[in-house]
C-alpha cells in the first residue's frame, strides 16, 4: 500500500562522513511528498541523543533459572521544533487540524548542538520512554534521582558494543495525523557525533611532561671488543687475551680503569706497568658484568588522538658514564650494546555499563604496532639527560629509539574518544612492550613492558584552538617532576 504522504530529511554537512560536533549547527530542510489530501495537526521535527543499555543475567526464580533483561535509557539531547503549521498561522488560528493537499512542500530546520549532555534536564514526555529505566515485560521506573545522571560533556555516537550499549543521535520527523486511527508519518535521519577536543588536553601537552619508567638489567654481561695485553720486548708472537679484574677489588689493574673507571682518574695516576704475561698453558680469563638500563616512555599529557601518529616518545636510558662502555682507543667496547629486537603496542577498550543495578565491563583489545627489528643502542654514545636517577638525583644518559619504528601505531578513526555518560564509560590503556637481547644474535628476547591509562581524543579541534596557548619552552623539567608531591 502506497502512503499518502512521504517524508525526506536533507541536512547540510559540515564535514566529511556526516558528522557534526559541539556548538555545531544544523541545518537542512523537510521534504514533504504529499500524494493525496491529507488532515493533520502538525509537523513536527525533533534532535534527539539517546544513551541505552541492555544488560542479561541468568538468576534463579522459583527454583528455575532465568534470564531476566534489565534496559537503562538516557535522553542526553532533546529539542523539538514544529515546521507546520508556521508559527504565524498558530498565533492566529486555534484550529486543530489543518489540511495538505497533494503536492511537494518544504521546510527548513535548524538545531544548535549543546556543549554539554541535557539528561538531567530533559523531561519525559507522557508517551516517550525518555529518561527512564526500563525493566522488559514489566514496569516502566523514571530515573528521578539527580545521582542517576553524569553532567558533562555531551558523549561520542557508540555502536561497536552491540545491543550491550549504544549511543544514537538523530533526526527525527513526525507528520501527526488528525485521526487516532490513522498512524503518524515518521523519518529518522541519524548522524555521527563525535565531541570536539578539549582545550585542557591542548593546553596539558605543552605544560606536563609525562613518562612512564621500568629497569632490567642484563647480568654477566662480557664487552664484545676484549683488550690485548702489550707485548714484552723481544716477543713477536700474539699474546693471549685476558679480562680485566672483578670491579670489586681495589687494585689498579689497567681493564678496570677501561670499563669502570673515570677518565679524570686515568689522567692523575702513574703510568701503569704492563701487566705480567699469562702462562701459555692457561686461557685467559673473562670477567662479566651487569648492565642496567632503563626502558621509558614520554608523554607530552597522557592522550592520543585518532589518526594520527604517536606524539609520545621511546628512549633507553643509562645510570653509568657512557665512558665506562669506551675501550682504550676511545671507541665503544660493546659491553654497553644493547639489541632491541620487537616492538608491540597495544590499546586496551574498556567500557563500563551500568543497566540499574547490574553492571557489566567490556574489554578489547587492539593492537597499534607489532614490528621485529634489529636495532642496536650502544650506552656508550649516550647523550646526558634531563632524566634523573630517582635514588641518586644524578643525571641519567639516553638514547631516543627512532620513531619510524613505531609511526604505524595509530588509533584507528573507529575508536571513539574517552567519555562517561549516565550508563556507559569508555576508558583506554596503552601498553608498550619492548624486546630485548644482549647480544646481536642472542635469541633469548626479555619483554620490558610499559602501561597506562590515557585519554584518546576525536581529532576535532576546538572553537577556540587559535587562542594563546603556552609555549612547549615552559615545560618542567624531570627534576620539578619528580619533585611534585605524587
Amino acid at each position: 500500500m502506497v502512503s499518502a504522504c512521504e517524508v525526506k530529511i536533507e541536512v547540510q554537512d559540515l564535514r566529511a562522513s556526516n558528522i557534526f560536533t559541539n556548538l555545531d549547527t544544523i541545518r537542512g530542510k523537510v521534504y514533504v511528498n504529499v500524494r493525496s489530501e491529507i488532515s493533520l495537526s502538525c509537523i513536527q521535527i525533533k534532535l534527539e541523543g539517546v544513551s541505552q543499555s541492555i544488560i542479561r543475567k541468568k538468576e534463579w526464580v522459583k527454583k528455575k533459572e532465568k534470564t531476566v533483561t534489565k534496559v537503562e535509557n538516557h535522553t542526553l539531547l532533546y529539542e523539538a521544533k514544529t515546521i507546520f503549521p508556521p508559527k504565524n498561522i498558530r498565533k492566529v488560528s486555534s484550529a486543530k487540524d489543518f489540511t495538505l493537499t497533494p503536492g511537494e512542500y518544504e521546510y527548513d530546520f535548524e538545531f544548535k548542538l549543546p556543549y554539554n549532555s541535557t539528561c538531567e534536564t530533559n523531561i519525559a514526555p507522557k508517551n516517550g520512554i525518555t529518561n527512564k529505566f526500563q525493566i522488559v515485560r514489566t514496569n516502566l521506573e523514571y530515573v528521578n534521582k539527580a545521582d542517576l545522571h553524569v553532567q558533562g560533556m555531551l558523549p561520542p555516537s557508540l555502536t561497536d558494543l552491540g545491543d550491550l550499549a549504544q549511543i544514537n543521535y538523530f533526526l527525527k520527523v513526525t507528520v501527526k495525523r488528525a485521526s487516532l486511527i490513522k498512524p503518524n508519518i515518521r523519518k529518522i535521519s541519524p548522524f555521527r557525533f563525535v565531541p570536539f577536543d578539549s582545550v585542557d588536553h591542548i593546553n596539558r601537552s605543552n605544560r606536563e611532561l609525562n613518562f612512564l619508567r621500568r629497569e632490567y638489567v642484563f647480568k654477566d654481561k662480557i664487552p664484545e671488543i676484549i683488550a690485548l695485553f702489550n707485548k714484552p720486548a723481544g716477543i713477536n708472537s700474539p699474546v693471549p687475551k685476558q679480562s680485566p679484574p672483578s670491579p670489586q677489588r681495589r687494585s689498579s689493574s689497567f681493564l678496570k680503569t677501561l670499563f669502570f673507571g673515570s677518565w679524570d682518574d686515568v689522567s692523575q695516576q702513574q703510568q701503569p706497568q704492563p701487566p705480567p704475561t699469562p702462562p701459555k698453558d692457561e686461557p685467559p680469563t673473562i670477567t662479566s658484568y651487569d648492565v642496567p638500563f632503563y626502558f621509558e616512555a614520554r608523554f607530552h599529557g597522557l592522550f592520543q588522538t585518532v589518526g594520527k601518529p604517536p606524539s609520545y616518545r621511546l628512549y633507553v636510558l643509562s645510570k653509568a658514564n657512557p665512558k665506562k662502555y669506551l675501550g682504550i682507543d676511545g671507541e665503544s667496547s660493546g659491553l654497553g650494546a644493547i639489541y632491541l629486537k620487537s616492538l608491540k603496542i597495544d590499546l586496551f577498550i574498556i567500557s563500563n555499563i551500568v543497566s540499574q543495578e547490574f553492571k557489566k565491563q567490556d574489554m578489547k583489545l587492539i593492537t597499534l604496532c607489532q614490528v621485529s627489528v634489529s636495532g642496536k643502542l650502544d650506552l656508550a654514545y649516550a647523550r646526558k639527560s634531563k632524566a634523573i636517577n630517582e635514588q641518586t638525583g644524578s643525571a641519567l644518559h639516553e638514547l631516543e629509539i627512532p620513531q619510524s619504528v613505531f609511526s604505524n601505531a595509530i588509533i584507528p578513526y573507529s575508536v571513539v574518544p574517552s567519555f562517561k555518560t549516565c550508563n556507559v564509560q569508555r576508558k583506554y590503556k596503552l601498553k608498550i612492550t619492548a624486546g630485548f637481547t644482549d647480544t646481536k644474535s642472542s635469541k633469548k628476547i626479555q619483554e620490558v613492558e610499559l602501561e597506562t591509562w590515557l585519554d584518546v581524543l576525536g581529532g576535532i579541534p576546538p572553537p577556540m584552538a587559535n587562542e594563546t596557548i603556552p609555549a612547549q619552552a615552559n615545560l618542567p623539567s624531570y627534576a620539578d617532576v619528580m619533585a611534585s608531591p605524587s
